[in-house]
């Protein structure tokens, strides 16, 4: 998550701190790259929790981007955890959530996502297909879904997926970038890297990522589009769980919003990201104003925060958990 965190929410640390997006990586000190190592291996226990750092050591465990798609992103899946254990050793792989904060229409076609193989396409077509560069074959095989201010969207790894123009949201996800790609030139005509495509594990390799059970359009939107639900609605504001452990035990996400002042709990370590508005963040010890766009990281020793609105400014805030433990 890119931004600043204060030494503040972070007691004993410097004064500040940068968020770099890297594969594998959620939050890094800013010091020269060959210098450079994770804040939290300064105190696993204190910064993530104990019972946190005794599976995952000083590693969060989760990453989360911003993405704003200017034009649609190219087709591609990323590996379930088993397939990349299997083709990248990794104990991670790369579902993924996206909460899409705004819309805008881009020529004539409506902000919209496409995710997951219709019934009845097997390996082999899809394959071929690739091996044509048929794109517009590709898309038709896959479910297309117009989406909104709002929406929140699981894709699960193995499900192909492709994000349409217009689209501005934020992704909670495993921290890998296991991307693999079945566009060879993007849809602005650059051509891709046979690597970036698969990966190193070469292309046929490439096509056993890939979930090839057929649903239905109303079975894919049952399944991938996540209602929120209320933890908690008042006078003073409303907490709303956008994706849950229950649903899926690599990440959470909720938001937070107010217009006069917020008691927010705070189990454990999480990311916060202010989407509108502008106020006050405080917990015990401290505080902070706070405008949008910006973000922090809340250690696992603050179990609670308030929001307080500014006037006419009133808080919208996401609040991203790591992996159950």
């Amino acid at each position: 998550m890119p931004g600043t965190v204060k030494s503040e929410l972070l007691p004993d640390a410097d004064r500040s701190h940068k968020c770099d997006c890297q594969e594998k990586v959620s939050w890094k000190r800013n010091l020269p790259l060959d210098k450079s190592h994770f804040i939290t291996e300064t105190n696993p226990s204190k910064y993530l929790g104990a019972s946190h750092a005794a599976v995952y050591g000083a590693h969060p465990g989760v990453l989360v981007k911003l993405i704003d798609s200017a034009e649609r992103l190219g087709i591609q899946v990323h590996p379930d955890r088993e397939t990349a254990e299997k083709l990248f050793h990794s104990a991670f792989g790369k579902t993924e959530c996206w909460h899409v904060l705004g819309c805008r229409k881009v020529g004539q076609e409506n902000p919209c996502v496409y995710a997951g193989l219709k019934k009845g396409i097997t390996k082999e077509h899809w394959k071929r297909l690739f091996e044509k560069l048929d794109i517009a074959g590709m898309l038709s095989c896959l479910h297309r879904f117009d989406v909104h201010p709002g929406d929140t969207i699981l894709i699960m790894g193995g499900v192909p997926h492709a994000i349409g123009a217009g689209c501005s949201l934020i992704e909670i996800q495993e921290p890998t970038d296991y991307t693999l790609r079945v566009e060879r030139v993007t849809p602005s005509g650059f051509p891709m890297d046979d690597f970036l495509c698969h990966q190193g594990i070469g292309f046929d390799k490439m096509f056993d990522c890939f979930h090839y059970e057929g649903i239905s359009w109303e079975e894919a939107k049952a399944q991938w589009f996540i209602p929120a639900r209320y933890r908690y609605r008042g006078t003073e504001g409303t907490v709303r769980q956008l994706i849950s452990q229950e649903q899926i035990p690599y990440f959470e996400m909720r938001e937070s919003y107010t217009s006069s002042c917020l008691n927010v709990q705070n189990e454990r370590f999480c990311g916060l990201y202010v989407v509108e508005g502008r106020g006050c963040l405080s917990w015990r010890g401290g505080s902070q104003n706070i405008e949008a766009p910006c973000q922090f990281f809340l250690p696992a020793d603050v179990k609670q925060i308030s929001l307080e609105a500014a006037a006419v400014h009133p808080l919208r805030v996401l609040q991203f958990f790591g992996p159950s433990v």
